[in-house]
């Protein structure tokens, strides 16, 4: 029995024993005929009391028999109205069974509370469903699911398609059918909604008989369990607080009894929240109201997430088919999820962000599947609120739906998805939050980072060991990359510098500074990275220069001097970096003065001197043979190596001998500088094409790396790889989709720097600032393209997730980086 009905019955009791006074006083007037007709509703009223006992008890009830008892006792004193009882008897007579039957209603009669769940939409059933499972299972407790239809909302606010999903719940749980269950008659204990917004949704609305302005009037508990999580906030966190603060006042808020909250931190957000919105609207409210109101309980969402296995569900054949390789094991699966404020907010922007995104995934398909499953009201959305979009958004879907190498779940079964998927990737809300919960990996995309933030060409770069620093080459900026994020970070401009491009040849590291040598710049740069502080050294007063355009090449640290070697400067700089001091050494001897003034460009090889020993090894690119700078002496000596009378571009050194590249590109030299003796040459692979003598030269960027010498084209026709171990030059391949942007030959920009990042070798194209990675396979070296431009490497990323619970922003880090970090856990 319910409580309101047993509280009926004892209403009912009462009004018996105030009859019972009237009869009393009807026996003693002798108005016999008025005593019989109190009599009769007394029996009247007894039999509806045993009526309303047997349909809630059923048969046999001990309150029923004291009832019958109690109608035998009516007839027995309706036999004495004769005049052979006083209505003092007959009130005593009465009054023992009706206390007996009032006592039997209490002790003998089982109160049960009814409760009903209105959820709407079925996908959003886990936020009541724990809830729900607990009162079928109190045996005090009627528990009632009563799915209610829901409307969409057109653009000018009326009411559209009618929508009721009460067939698509879980086969254990037993639906009661809307238009069946009547709580303005049953007066359920408990009401429970997760829907709060009554007619204030803009894309949706419940029928309004279960708006909670209504439902309030038919219960004593009215009871809201927001159908979403929210993010764990600090109550003192007010800019994060006000992105989620309207959550906080709404019809569900307002009239519920009580509102389940997930944790005490929210809970102190809405009830704080709350009473701000009533200060504005000039009500007031006491506090301690709201406390009792709102409460701390958990999510019912999270009790659901915690149960889920991937054994339990069912998975169709259609996605097992895309969900497993070819050898039959499991590819890993990554949850897709687009919000609907997001897709207010950004609506185009969003649209392109997707198919940026779904481009990138498909990408990864033989080893990762995409779980798309959008917002259950994101269609509604679209048609209410931007309808736009419609077209556009609908064939993104059709046209992945067409591809088949990913999943697009539309059932209401998101708990499925949730327990087959290893990570999230997708706009915050709710189902984030459910991953970030059970402690599955979380990128939250970005709208504005969808075409990612890319390293622009550069050429001057240094490595600091955790972060990579680099000047663009047609910027004045400086830049640096965290190696243990792959983030890239502005860090300042040149401001003493008037030119935009081409500032710097090379950073060197020295201590706690970053020394810029200057290419087009005016000045030396020292920054220092601890505290932004920037100087500059000014090397052109007093100085010979050629021309005002290239100045130095490259630089030479040697303990705590720095030797800046030349283009078009007729001198080497030396810097004493513990006080600044300078000095210059003049190139004014033999032919190579004859250089400068015939050739009236540049002088020296940019940026491939070497130093061996005490010595620095410059080539000589106008003319012929290497410079040589002795340390100690400060004194020049040009020499031939192996007599030959060559110009050289570029020289290496490798177990004791020099690996020399000549400006006419035909051969590769090794040279024995003890002997003066060339002991191998070997020629350019078949179908080289090197430059023209008065072209600038074969190779623009070039490096070494574990006794592999790296010549990637300028002028040439194709980049080269010469193993030194084994004395072979191979051709570099380049991977077919680069080959369009490989025959970029007009500009020495057409690679812009080599450099190892992570133990991965990396190139540079200098028009499109695209990175590839060198790739060894067997006998051959080839160029593919990585996915962006900062996935260099998944290390640091276990890090990265434990710091910040669990959750990476695209923002942050690129999404290629975090598929390829699921990908390899």
């Amino acid at each position: 029995m319910r409580k309101w009905q047993q509280e009926k019955l004892h209403h009912i009791i009462d009004s018996l024993g105030e009859l019972h006074l009237c009869i009393q006083d009807s026996i003693d007037a002798q108005e016999y005929g008025r005593s019989l007709e109190l009599l009769a509703d007394c029996q009247k009223s007894a039999i509806d009391v045993g009526h309303v006992i047997e349909e809630t008890e059923g048969e046999g009830c001990v309150t029923v028999s004291l009832l019958e008892e109690y109608c035998e006792i009516l007839y027995l004193v309706s036999q004495k109205l004769d005049g052979s009882i006083d209505g003092k008897s007959a009130l005593l007579m009465l009054k023992d069974n009706l206390e007996n039957i009032s006592k039997s209603v209490t002790t003998d009669i089982a109160i049960k509370k009814e409760v009903v769940f209105f959820p709407y939409k079925a996908s959003m059933w886990d936020s009541l469903e724990s809830i729900y499972l607990a009162a079928i299972k109190d045996s005090n407790c009627d528990a009632y699911c009563v799915p209610i239809p829901y409307f969409d909302k057109n653009p000018d606010g009326s009411f559209g398609e009618i929508h009721y999903e009460g067939n698509e719940y879980p086969a254990n749980i037993l639906i009661t059918d809307w238009k069946a269950y009547s709580f303005e008659e049953r007066m359920p204990d408990a009401i429970y909604i997760h829907n709060p917004y009554d007619e204030y949704n803009y894309v949706t609305s419940v029928h309004p008989r279960f708006y909670a302005s209504n439902l309030y009037k038919y219960t004593n508990m009215l009871v809201y369990v927001p159908y979403f999580v929210l993010p764990e906030i600090e109550p003192n966190n007010q800019a994060q607080i006000d992105k989620i603060k309207h959550f906080c006042y709404t019809a569900g808020t307002i009239y519920a009894n009580k509102v389940i909250l997930q944790s005490e931190n929210i809970r102190q957000i809405y009830i704080n929240e709350y009473l701000k919105e009533m200060e504005e609207r000039g009500k007031k409210i006491d506090r301690k109201v709201l406390e009792k109101r709102f409460v701390e309980m958990g999510s019912p969402k999270f009790d659901k997430v915690r149960r889920m296995r991937k054994e339990d569900f069912e998975i169709p054949e259609e996605w097992l088919t895309i969900m497993k390789k070819k050898d039959g094991s499991w590819k890993k699966v990554v949850f897709y999820n687009i919000g609907i404020s997001e897709l207010l907010q950004y609506k185009e922007r969003m649209l392109s962000k997707i198919k940026y995104a779904l481009e990138i995934f498909s990408k990864y398909k033989e080893d990762i599947v995409l779980l798309w499953r959008p917002h259950p009201l994101i269609g509604a959305t679209i048609q209410s609120m931007c309808p736009e979009l419609t077209n556009g958004y609908q064939d993104i879907i059709t046209k992945y739906k067409k591809e088949g190498w990913g999943i697009y779940d539309e059932s209401t079964n998101m708990d499925r998805a949730v327990a087959l998927s290893d990570a999230f990737y997708g706009d915050s809300g709710s189902v984030m939050q459910l991953f970030r919960h059970v402690g599955k990996p979380v990128m939250i995309q970005s709208a504005l980072e969808f075409q990612q933030k890319k390293v622009p060409p550069f050429e001057a770069a240094v490595d600091t060991g955790d972060y990579y620093w680099y000047v663009p080459t047609f910027e004045n900026a400086l830049y640096r990359i965290n190696k243990t994020t792959n983030t890239i970070e502005f860090v300042t401009k040149f401001f003493h510098e008037k030119i935009k491009a081409l500032l710097f040849s090379k950073i060197v590291s020295y201590k706690n500074m970053l020394i810029f040598i200057p290419n087009l710049a005016d000045y030396i740069t020292i920054f220092t990275p601890d505290n932004n502080n920037m100087y500059k050294l000014d090397y052109i007063k007093g100085r010979s220069i050629l021309s005002q355009g290239n100045r130095f090449g490259s630089a030479i640290l040697d303990g705590d001097n720095l030797y800046l070697i030349p283009i078009t400067i007729k001198e080497i700089v030396e810097i004493n970096l513990e006080n600044y001091d300078m000095k210059s050494y003049d190139i004014s001897f033999g032919e190579v003065e004859e250089s400068v003034l015939s050739v009236k460009f540049w002088i020296f090889s940019w940026r491939f001197p070497i130093q061996v020993g005490r010595r620095i090894f410059i080539p000589l690119m106008h003319n012929k043979g290497i410079l040589i700078f002795d340390l100690d002496s400060k004194n020049f000596e040009q020499i031939f190596p192996g007599n030959l009378k060559l110009a050289f571009e570029s020289v290496f050194y490798v177990n004791n001998r020099f690996w020399l590249i000549p400006s006419d590109g035909k051969r590769v030299y090794i040279w024995n500088p003890v002997k003066n003796l060339i002991e191998k040459e070997m020629d350019m692979p078949s179908g080289f094409l090197g430059s023209t003598p008065d072209s600038i030269r074969n190779f623009g960027v070039s490096g070494i790396k574990d006794g592999i010498i790296y010549l990637f084209a300028m002028k040439a026709n194709m980049s080269i790889a010469i193993v030194t171990d084994g004395e072979v030059v191979y051709k570099i391949d380049v991977e077919e989709s680069m080959r369009v942007e490989d025959d970029f030959l007009d500009s020495r920009y057409k690679y812009s720097h080599f450099f190892d990042f992570n133990n991965r070798l990396i190139v540079q194209l200098g028009k499109s600032g695209k990175f590839l990675e060198i790739v060894k396979k067997e006998t051959n070296i080839y160029l593919e393209q990585l996915n962006d431009n900062t996935n260099f490497s998944a290390q640091s990323l276990h890090k990265k997730l434990e710091l910040l619970e669990g959750i990476i922003l695209e923002s942050e880090i690129p999404q290629s980086y975090f598929l390829n970090y699921i990908k390899e856990t």
